[in-house]
């Protein structure tokens, strides 16, 4: 009760003022955790949020949910074809937004102090998971910012929605691959082959018999006139299905949900109001829940630290300026006018909401610890802050 009322008023407050509703959400969980509220009132706060595994357990089990639905929208919002007319600049602007931030967070991840690392012979695996951190965008934000400002049809706009869809499908297969070298404790190319040649037929099937699949379970659903209800259900159901498989796969869940959102978006017996229905769901009440509970995992006392403070401000600087001059480069390479570089690397620096996932994930995996952990999900709500591009593109 507490988590959701505070987040849904101050993602509230934010969307007034002109921010993404994620940034008052994961505020939420700032001012409610150790370093707010428990920092005040200690003994209030151990009561409503006990230590005990058996209190703690049912939040996360609402909290994950929201991961899965997440990824299912996003997946839904991903247009392949959108991705194929601007084939050729797309290819060019996601090349760039994603390399020249990838090698910096490699660099900084061997070059951050031990401090920051939850286990220092995976250091590899840390410095990996810092490049996706790094080169990862927020397709979610930049499309509410672009809708925001009535620059949706604008091609520029549509270029940029294609890179930031480029960027979080590459995103989130990095972030699967990362989460099976870090599970499997150390890096060995064995298993790794194995997954992503498990993935790769995944989603080979996916988008071929798969996606036939998909088609002919709507259609049934439809004939038998059930509605959004029936289409929902299917939904649902395909979702939880993929991610199962790239679960056994060794990669992570959210990264099937991803997939077959996409496949569920595509299909033309897809009922229009399922994305209504997963969207209410999803931003009403699993998000704010699950964004409350990542700020919530933050400590910011750990930032008086002045080592982790200067680390901190070093990641947040390599972050911004890496994305970019990488997204200004790929713009270049095209032949794109300056002003509308400049809109590309502003929009996509972009991280919300799929920066917290990835957060998440690092922390729940073994990857970061609460030091990292802080650094990334203060870096998610410092990109997301709204850099408006109207002039950019109007020009």
């Amino acid at each position: 009760l507490v988590l959701l009322l505070v987040a849904r008023a101050l993602g509230r407050l934010m969307r007034r003022l002109g921010q993404p509703s994620v940034v008052g959400e994961l505020a939420a969980g700032l001012l409610l955790g150790p370093s707010g509220f428990g920092s005040l009132f200690p003994a209030a706060y151990a009561w409503l949020f006990p230590a005990d595994p058996v209190q703690s357990g049912p939040i996360a089990a609402i909290a994950w949910p929201g991961v899965l639905f997440l990824l299912i929208v996003t997946g839904f919002e991903t247009d392949l074809g959108l991705l194929r007319r601007l084939g050729r600049a797309t290819a060019r602007v996601t090349v760039g937004s994603l390399v020249v931030p990838a090698v910096f967070g490699l660099v900084v991840g061997f070059s951050m102090p031990r401090v920051f690392l939850a286990d220092e012979s995976q250091r590899l695996v840390f410095a990996l998971f810092m490049a996706t951190a790094l080169a990862i965008s927020a397709l979610p934000v930049i499309a509410t910012v672009l809708s925001q400002l009535g620059l949706m049809r604008r091609s520029i706009s549509q270029l940029m929605l294609a890179a930031a869809m480029m960027n979080d499908v590459v995103g989130w297969v990095m972030l699967g691959v990362i989460a099976s070298l870090a599970q499997s404790g150390s890096v060995h190319f064995g298993p790794l082959v194995i997954a992503l040649s498990g993935l790769a037929f995944f989603l080979l099937f996916a988008f071929t018999l798969g996606q036939r699949g998909v088609d002919f379970l709507l259609r049934r659903a439809r004939q038998q006139k059930t509605g959004a209800s029936g289409a929902f259900t299917v939904s649902l159901l395909v979702a939880l299905a993929a991610g199962v498989v790239t679960q056994m796969l060794g990669l992570e869940a959210i990264l099937g949900a991803f997939i077959a959102g996409t496949v569920l978006g595509r299909s033309k017996f897809q009922e229009d109001e399922t994305l209504v229905l997963l969207e209410r769901i999803t931003f009403s009440f699993l998000a704010p829940i699950f964004f409350a509970t990542a700020g919530l995992r933050v400590d910011l006392r750990l930032l008086a630290d002045p080592e982790v403070a200067l680390w901190g401000g070093l990641v947040l600087l390599a972050a911004s300026v890496s994305k970019f001059v990488g997204a200004y480069l790929g713009g270049w390479v095209e032949g794109l006018p300056v002003r509308e570089r400049f809109a590309l690397a502003a929009g996509l620096n972009a991280r919300g909401a799929v920066e917290i996932v990835v957060a998440t994930v690092g922390l729940s995996i073994g990857v970061l610890n609460g030091s990292s952990y802080a650094v990334i999900v203060l870096m998610a709500m410092v990109t997301s802050m709204r850099v408006s591009t109207r002039g950019a593109i109007e020009h």
